[in-house]
Parts: structure tokens; sequence; C-alpha cells
């Protein structure tokens, strides 16, 4: 039999397969990257009901906890341990699980560590096979084990190689405490352009669509300015007279036709090469048939001998002749896609290359898709007019992320409270299951242990329960303003007093 087993549904996640199967193994084998003193907690049931175990963590990162392995070592007579070599330079990362009942043996390979995050907390994936005993896979998956667990890919669990191990372990913990699962999309406005789009109807689309058909007549007009100049003899008076209708606003009820800014200071340059301009334009207008990427390429080639006439020029000549499919180029879009979606294009549209171009293009079309804008047009308008209105707006309503994943469960203790509770405590444990020792209190502090370490630290009571007062994201970094160098056991111990608790939960 196979099936597939995730964490999605909580009735048939890792956790409760594998609490079913131990129930009736005579004997299991682990091999994970990662094991935790939650996963320990997991198994220490069955080793304390005379299950026999024999199990490889990974040392990679230093995320298996030394804890955890102290504990497994204290079942020496039903579990043999072993860490995955520590001067390998392989990573370690299967995670798989072989249990042999009386009737039946059982293979689980996936996604799933042996931790809390692995069994039911985070979204992970397995196969789950039921076989005979004789079943090819299981004889290889054996196999595999069995080589895992030798000694040329690991150490056996001892004292000096857990202690070599925790070295390491205590090094990566202060990388590990800076560092954040979750990426940080909070000031991406671009992220999830559904809202982006929610925001963009709430505007008044009476005064978009008017505004949208006033742009929408002046590149019409812009295009019969470009024909002309295109295809008829012209002197330079008329030149001069049309091509400054693009780029120079005639009178305060007479704008300019083309929207970028800064094109005025290049307009000399331009009526001194008449030639060249009309060679711009047909360049464009005469490949209309090829990609977007080919037709900037094209026009770029006759822009450089063309000084003054860069992006914004070859990029408003395109929307003119195809505002249906060809976007505009020029500062403001590229800046705000930068700066506010961090997209990976080129700075400098000037600089731009038909690569960069093709880039470009990618990003305008699908931003215009998941916004419902009609053609380049309306994107033309929505960089220039819209989007910093909507930034506002968005703004405003964004809430804080929390970044930790937990939140306050009980508003209303009472110092007195949560200072008789966390005293009565034996061991206190982290979201992620690293367990501290309680070895006493003394008034408004208490006195632990960290795992692999028998030095005894005090962590203050009163400046814990305030910090919990205080914060609303219980991440470490937020303890370190309370209880600097202590964040880690404040945050374990309001997690085990269910002060605080997963968001999910």
């Amino acid at each position: 039999m196979v099936k597939l087993i995730n964490n999605l549904k909580s009735e048939d996640n890792h956790l409760n397969l594998l609490k079913e199967l131990f129930q009736q193994a005579t004997e299991v084998f682990i091999s994970v990257a990662f094991l935790k003193e939650s996963g320990f907690n997991f198994i220490k049931p069955y080793l304390d009901s005379g299950k026999k175990f024999t199990i490889i963590a990974g040392v990679n990162f230093g995320i298996t906890d030394p804890s955890a392995l102290e504990s497994l070592m204290e079942y020496e007579d039903k579990c043999r341990v072993y860490l995955s070599k520590l001067s390998s330079k392989i990573i370690f990362h299967p995670k798989m699980y072989m249990i042999r009942t009386k009737s039946q043996n059982h293979i689980l390979i996936g996604s799933a560590n042996l931790t809390n995050g692995g069994m039911q907390a985070n979204n992970e994936c397995s196969i789950y096979y039921k076989c005979e005993a004789q079943d090819q896979m299981w004889e290889d998956a054996k196999s595999y084990f069995s080589t895992c667990i030798s000694t040329e890919n690991a150490d056996y669990l001892t004292f000096p190689i857990l202690d070599a191990y925790i070295k390491y372990h205590k090094k990566q913990q202060r990388i590990i405490t800076q560092s954040d699962p979750f990426p940080d999309v909070n000031d991406n406005i671009f992220y999830d352009l559904k809202n982006l789009k929610k925001y963009y109807n709430q505007l008044d689309q009476k005064i978009i669509k008017r505004d949208l058909q006033e742009k929408k007549d002046r590149y019409d007009r812009a295009k019969i300015i470009l024909d002309e100049i295109a295809g008829t003899a012209m002197t330079e008076a008329k030149f001069s007279r049309e091509f400054k209708k693009l780029v120079i606003n005639q009178s305060p009820d007479e704008i300019k036709l083309w929207s970028s800014n800064g094109m005025a200071r290049q307009v000399n340059r331009v009526l001194s090469a008449k030639k060249l301009f009309r060679k711009l334009i047909l360049s464009v207008k005469d490949n209309l048939h090829q990609s977007p990427e080919v037709i900037y390429a094209l026009a770029k080639e006759v822009s450089d001998q063309l000084k003054g006439t860069g992006a914004n020029y070859i990029g408003e000549i395109m929307l003119t002749y195809n505002y249906k499919r060809l976007p505009n180029l020029n500062n403001n879009p590229v800046t705000v896609l930068i700066k506010e979606a961090g997209a990976r294009i080129n700075a400098y549209p000037n600089a731009y290359k038909e690569q960069d171009y093709a880039l470009y293009y990618r990003y305008i079309s699908e931003i215009a898709k998941a916004l419902g804008l009609k053609d380049m047009l309306e994107v033309d308008y929505f960089f220039d007019k819209i989007y910093q209105r909507i930034k506002h707006q968005l703004t405003e309503v964004r809430p804080t992320q929390n970044k930790s994943g937990l939140k306050k469960s009980n508003k209303n203790v009472s110092y007195n409270s949560f200072q008789k509770s966390a005293s009565l405590l034996k061991t206190f444990s982290s979201p992620d299951g690293t367990l501290y020792k309680n070895t006493g209190t003394d008034g408004d502090h208490l006195i632990f242990t960290r795992p692999g370490n028998s030095k005894n630290e005090i962590l203050s009571l009163k400046d814990t329960y305030e910090a919990y007062q205080q914060i609303d994201d219980y991440s470490t970094e937020a303890f370190k303003k309370y209880v600097n160098s202590k964040q880690s056991p404040a945050r374990a111990l309001l997690f085990e007093l269910k002060l605080i608790e997963r968001i999910d939960q």
C-alpha cells in the first residue's frame, strides 16, 4: 500500500501515523536531518515502554538539539544513537522512518524531521509504504540506513562526540537566533496584486475613464504627427512646429501629447537631425509585427546615433504606434518597480539593451494582466497618476507583520500569578522545542541552565513579564530591549506557561 501523508489535515498527519505505527513496533529505524527536543518528547513514551530504536540525526547548521541527544543517551539499552559524521563535508538531509511490526513493515519517506514542525506544525509531505519483510523496497531502505550509520558516514554518539557537536551548535545558535525564517513582504505593494487591484477599483472609475480617453486622444493625434513626419517631405519650420507639439506644452489649454518628462531638453538636437528622427520613427512603425524586444533593439540602433533620444523617445514612439501591446519606458515605472517590487530590472532606461527591455516588458505585462488594465496607455496612466494615491492608501491600512508567528493568549495575567507559575516549573520548552531546566527561583529571578550546558544563568521574571505586557510580536529580537542575552529563554518561559501561543492555534 502506498499513501501520501501531509500535515495540512491534522487527523492524517505525520504525528498521528507514527503514533499508530510506533505503538505496534518491535523495532524502529529513524534517519533525519534535524532532531529537536520536541521530537524526543514524542518518542519518549515508546522508549519508556521498551521499544527498540536506532536513530541517526544530522549535525549540519547546528539545528539538532544537544539536549535531545543527551536525553536519548539515557536510553542506551534501548536506543542506539548516531550523528552524521562531524568531519564530513556532505550535507546530511534524509527524513526516513522505518518501522518493523510483527505482521508487516512500514516506511515513511519525505520532508518531515523529528521535530514538532516536521510531525505536525509545518507543511510537510511524505510517502507512506506498507510492505512485507521480504519486499525489495524494505531491503533497499535497510541497506541505505546501514550505509548511513556506518563508521565511514556516522559517529556513534558518545560524550566526547556530543561535546564536539555542542561547541559547533553554540556557534551556530548565534547566527540562527539573528535569522528570520520568513520573508518580509510587508513593504512590497506589488506582492499581492489582487489587493492592489482592489484599491485601484475603489478609485473613481468615471474620472479614470475620462482621463484615459483624453490620453488616448492625445496619442491618436501624436500618431498622425509621426506618420506625417515619417511619410512626407516636410519643411524645417513645419517639422519644428509639429515635433514640439509632442514634447512641449503649447499653452495651458494645449498640453504636450506625450507623457514622459524631460523630453523638451533635447528639442534642439532632434530639430537638427530630422532625417535620423524620421528613421527612428520608421524603425518602430515598419517592425510592428516583431516582438516588443526586437522592436526596441531596432529602434535603439537608430537612437544611439541621435543623442538625446534615449529610452523615453523610443518608449513614446512604441506606445504611440501600438498602445495595446507596447509599454512606455521611462524612469517613473522603472523606479517604482525597483523600489516597491524589488524588481531585478536595469535601473537606467537609457542603458537598456534588448534583454533588459524583454524583462521589463514581462514585469509590465504581468502587472497589467493582474490589475485588469486594458492596454499600455492605462498602464502608463497607472504609474503616472494612480500609483502614489494607492500606495498612500495601502500604507495607511497595512498591518504590522508579526514575524514570530506567536500571539498573546492571556492579557490579564497578574505578575504574582506569573511568578508563582514560573517557580513551579522544572523545565520549560521554546516553540522550536529547545528545553531549559529550572534549577531554582530566588524571588523575582529564575535560575536556569541551557541545553548541553550546566552553567547556571539568571532570568529576571519582572523584565520578562514587562516584555509580555508591552510587545505584540514575540520574536526573540523583540525581547532584546527587556532581557538582552536572555531573549530565547524568556520567550520559552512564556510559551511553556501558555501565555503566548502560535497564531494558527
